[in-house]
């Protein structure tokens, strides 16, 4: 009979065991579902920042430079032309660092945090 305790014992703590895996796995999953999410998000917004630069350098050349180049005498137009290039590449570096730092950040780096921490508690002392 104290035999019998011991295995349903036994068999109710590895269910215990199994239904606590589970729940950890679940929970893993659903924030790499949120950090999926997240990074959905970015790229979204990365495109848009992407297609905001070339399009407001695009406009910028246009049209600024035409008019403000025509406003200046015709010896002194050359210059005009050189002063709004550099302000305009210097307005479009900002804007490609700002993409590149984006780019940059650890993608689920939660997620990988967690299963690091996971994997350190399961793992045998040192």
């Amino acid at each position: 009979m104290d035999r019998e305790t011991n295995s349903i014992g036994f068999f109710g703590l590895l269910r215990r065991l199994g239904r606590t895996a589970v729940g950890t796995l679940q929970n893993r999953v659903e924030l790499a579902a949120v950090e999926f999410q997240e990074e959905r998000q970015r790229l979204f917004e990365v495109i848009l920042l992407a297609g905001g630069a070339l399009m407001l350098a695009g406009l910028a050349l246009v049209l600024f430079s035409g008019v403000i180049v025509l406003l200046f005498p015709s010896a002194y137009r050359i210059y005009a032309a050189l002063g709004l290039a550099i302000l305009y590449v210097a307005g479009a570096a900002v804007l490609w660092f700002r993409i590149k730092d984006r780019l940059q950040s650890a993608p689920f780096a939660e997620t990988v945090n967690q299963m690091r921490k996971d994997l350190d508690f399961l793992s045998p002392p040192k």
